[in-house]
């Protein structure tokens, strides 16, 4: 084990609770492997991002769909993932199985107890919104040949934090636009950066009245530049999504 990993584990000791070997009631045992770009810099963090990224593949392979997530990428050697999702109600412990570097990245592989359903504040899980209102989004991506993709990404948070998403009349309005452009990749070899904006709004149409105003950025790294794009479109789309439909919901409930 490299002195990365090494210092990860110590670091996050507190953070698992023993070795996850067996599964209760409603829960799974799943192994999963996280990659990490190698950044000679800044080797702590960069086991630190490997593991929050087996953890993360550990809950998708549970739950089916993408955990929630946002990725910064800064300058040419500096890659920092923030990850806020179903993750810390959902792995119940963890015990990393092995780490080691291959082709530029330092993968951590990990067995985690899974709960197959998040703890909620309240204990409460999405339901559908006061009066099941419907929500048309409507956003348009510049320069790039996808010019639905933040708007899918929008859709898809709305749809999973309860919000009942159509095409056409709606009682509320998401509008906006979104843009993408490379970053400076280097020191990511034979992979590109790429970062996207969106500037939303969420509409009473009935009132002609704007709800909320707000701008997301995010940005991903792959090996293609187009799915690089796209990928950083489709997230800045669920973050814009997740954060509405909070807004959405509190303006219903008022």
């Amino acid at each position: 084990m490299s002195k990365a990993g090494l210092a990860v584990l110590l670091l996050l000791a507190g953070c698992a609770h023993g070795p996850a070997r067996r599964g209760g009631p409603g829960q799974a045992v799943v192994t999963a492997e996280g990659w990490a770009a190698v950044m000679p810099s800044d080797p702590l963090g960069t086991a630190k991002r490997a593991l929050t990224e087996a953890q993360r593949k550990a809950v998708e392979k549970v739950t089916g769909v993408s955990v929630r997530a946002r990725t910064r990428v800064e300058q040419s050697v500096s890659i920092e993932q923030r990850i806020w999702s179903d993750t810390e109600g959902r792995i119940l412990s963890y015990e990393v199985l092995g780490e080691r570097e291959e082709g530029g990245f330092h993968k951590t592989r990990i067995r985690a107890v899974i709960l197959r359903e998040p703890l909620r504040p309240g204990g409460k899980k999405s339901g559908p919104l006061p009066g099941d209102p419907k929500v048309a989004v409507v956003v348009d991506t510049w320069a790039f040949p996808d010019r639905g993709a933040a708007e899918r990404g929008v859709q898809q948070a709305l749809r999973e934090a309860g919000a009942r998403v159509v095409f056409g009349p709606a009682d509320y309005v998401v509008s906006g636009e979104a843009s993408v452009a490379p970053l400076d990749a280097n020191g990511l070899e034979g992979f590109a950066s790429y970062r996207a904006r969106l500037a939303v709004e969420l509409k009473d149409p009935a009132k002609d009245e704007v709800i909320a105003a707000r701008s997301f950025e995010a940005s991903a790294i792959d090996p293609s530049r187009q799915t690089a794009a796209g990928k950083a479109l489709a997230q800045v789309g669920r973050l814009a999504g997740e954060k509405l439909a909070v807004d959405l919901r509190s303006w219903v409930e008022r």
